[in-house]
């Protein structure tokens, strides 16, 4: 976590931030360990954002950061450089200068040693001791002696880097960046200047991975595009099929159901009507035609069989009648067989009669007979 207090117009902003990678002090360390050094390449790299970074606060929002050390320089991914810790950064007026004797005194310039007003070179100052500490991993001015430490910054005497190791651009940079005379020390602008070779190199390369990157960004734009529209179109096919096989197995559970419905409701009429199927209904027709005319001829039988045995009777009766009085035998046999004539025509139309209704179900059927013998003995009493 760290946090940067930025004075803009004589206020003071705090700011929080988040910053992810290692300060510049650390791989110093790291490297010295391991008996490694940096290559120009990522020397320029690093160099180049810094003169970025200051050209940036000098001429835009002139602001002097004042306490440039490579612990307030992080290293984040791919070695991007932010600059940090404006604690006692300050705003200036344009063509003004600054007093206060502030800063770690290892980067420090000779113009605030000897507590003379300074500007925003004091500020290349410090960047070229940077430079000169990312060629050669330590600090150009450095002694245990606070005097002798003060002297050799303010005469600007410093081992030079070791030949062979990085281009003349490099020390030269590094020369005109610790120039003792303020005047004669050049500005940012003028810095950047002088590498503008190395600057438009790395511009270049900056806007090739830039361009590598967003066409890199527009092929993953497009294939996420493309799965998202194939993913709906799968999508809105299976709700498609979904829905049909709802539907068909929605029919198919209604033909079923109305199927089932009907036999249940048939099966219901039948047994609350307690009438038989259709196929039996024709033999059980068939059968009730046959049983009536069975009945009616058993009927007929049994008639024929009552009327000769009443005939008999009669006969009998007659003869028995005819001993005792033969005076009145023959108008009374005439009449009694007047009697039974009209009696068995009246008996003959009711059994037809009879007949007809047999199937209807309609009452019991009387005997003629009885009516005869009725008859036959009051006749026989008269």
């Amino acid at each position: 976590m760290t946090f940067c207090d930025i004075y803009i117009d004589d206020r003071l902003y705090i700011v929080m931030e988040l910053i992810e990678g290692a300060p510049l002090g650390e791989h110093f360390s790291s490297l010295k360990e391991k008996h490694h050094h940096f290559t120009e390449d990522r020397l320029w790299k690093i160099f180049i954002q810094l003169c970025l970074a200051l050209r940036y606060l000098h001429k835009e929002k002139r602001i002097v950061h004042r306490d440039l050390t490579p612990n307030n320089i992080m290293l984040g991914d791919k070695d991007k450089v932010t600059v940090t810790d404006f604690g006692l950064a300050k705003q200036k007026q344009e063509n003004s200068k600054l007093t206060s004797v502030v800063g770690t005194i290892l980067y420090s310039c000779p113009e605030v040693l000897k507590s003379e007003p300074y500007g925003e070179k004091a500020d290349v100052w410090a960047a070229g001791c940077i430079l000169y500490q990312m060629a050669t991993l330590n600090p150009p001015f450095y002694s245990t002696n606070m005097l002798s430490l003060a002297t050799k910054i303010v005469e600007a005497v410093y081992e030079p880097v070791p030949a062979g190791i990085y281009s003349e651009k490099v020390t030269d940079t590094i020369s005109r960046c610790l120039t003792p005379d303020a005047e004669a020390r050049p500005d940012i602008v003028q810095v950047s200047s002088m590498i503008s070779d190395v600057m438009m190199k790395y511009l270049d390369n900056l806007s090739t991975s830039q361009l590598s990157l967003e066409k890199k960004l527009e092929r993953e734009r497009r294939r996420t595009q493309r799965y998202f529209m194939e993913a709906n179109r799968n999508a809105v096919t299976c709700h498609h099929e979904l829905a049909l096989l709802s539907h068909e197995t929605f029919e198919k559970a209604s033909l079923s159901s109305s199927s089932s419905g009907a036999a249940s409701l048939k099966s219901e009429l039948s047994e609350s009507a307690d009438l038989p199927p259709e196929g039996f209904q024709a033999s059980y027709g068939k059968d009730e035609d046959r049983a009536c005319d069975e009945i009616l001829s058993d009927d007929n039988f049994n008639l024929e069989n009552t009327e000769k045995d009443i005939y008999s009777e009669l006969d009998d009766e007659l003869d028995i009648s005819d001993n005792s009085s033969s005076s009145s035998s023959s108008p009374l046999k005439e009449s009694t067989f007047n009697i039974l004539k009209r009696s068995f025509s009246a008996s003959g139309g009711e059994r037809q009669s009879q007949t007809r209704d047999f199937t209807g179900g309609t009452g019991s059927r009387p005997r003629p007979g009885n009516l005869v013998l009725i008859a036959i003995k009051s006749n026989t009493t008269l």
